[in-house]
């Protein structure tokens, strides 16, 4: 097996095991078993389960990272270099997400339904990780904790514009149902994959989308 496949497995194993049961319980034995490798093949990898969480953070980041060239036992990130690439990150998505729906009154609905749902997608599983480790580092908590409240207000703006353009039906509430639209996706995008009862890790994403966007688009016409 090639290295860059190893990372993948290892990533993949981790970042599961880090949401469920959590990062605190996790045991690199447990990533180990998850990836079908042995624990020495692991520590050949990664030299600590801190290297191995920055490198799951770094693949949720760049899903090419696994295949770059690495020098083994992979060791951990400089703090100011993780928190730098993430908050970049975060202020890429949120200035793409302000361009077309904060300074453009052509997008839809849908549209906006869209690009939640490929953010959600897209970084759903890093979210997660940070939500159910909220002690793991309090700088990468602040951060998703303010991307949050900017996601919020921006779709509660764009939903009290589609109500004044007639484009969707009266809201007695906008700031609930900003909550309700983020949360839904972000529970079919990443919660059922990943921590609910009854997981679902073979769904059809493209289904998926298509019936929760169908649903809450239903909900919301004028």
């Amino acid at each position: 097996m090639k290295d860059s496949e190893r990372l993948k497995k290892v990533a993949e194993a981790a970042g599961f095991l880090f949401i469920r049961p959590g990062y605190a319980s996790t045991k690199m034995k447990d990533v180990a078993n998850q990836a079908d490798l042995s624990v020495g093949t692991l520590y050949n990898l990664f030299e600590s389960k801190e290297a191995l969480l920055d490198f799951v953070f770094l693949c949720n980041l760049d899903p090419e990272i696994p295949y770059k060239d690495f020098d083994f036992p992979i060791k951990r990130t400089k703090e100011k270099d993780l928190v730098g690439q993430i908050s970049d990150t975060y202020k890429k998505i949120t200035r793409n997400f302000e361009e077309k729906f904060v300074s453009h009154s052509t997008n839809t609905l849908k549209d906006l339904l869209d690009d939640l749902f490929n953010i959600m997608e897209l970084y759903g599983q890093y979210f997660l990780i940070i939500e159910k480790n909220l002690t793991i580092n309090a700088k990468l908590l602040d951060l998703h904790t303010n991307y949050r409240k900017m996601l919020f207000k921006n779709v509660h703006d764009f939903l009290s514009k589609m109500i004044n353009q007639g484009q969707i039906r009266q809201l007695s509430y906008p700031s609930y149902d900003a909550r309700l639209i983020i949360d839904t996706l972000m529970w079919w995008c990443a919660h059922k994959r990943y921590d609910s009862f009854e997981l679902e890790t073979n769904y059809s994403s493209q289904i998926t989308r298509t019936v929760v966007i169908g649903a809450l688009l239903n909900a919301y016409k004028n």
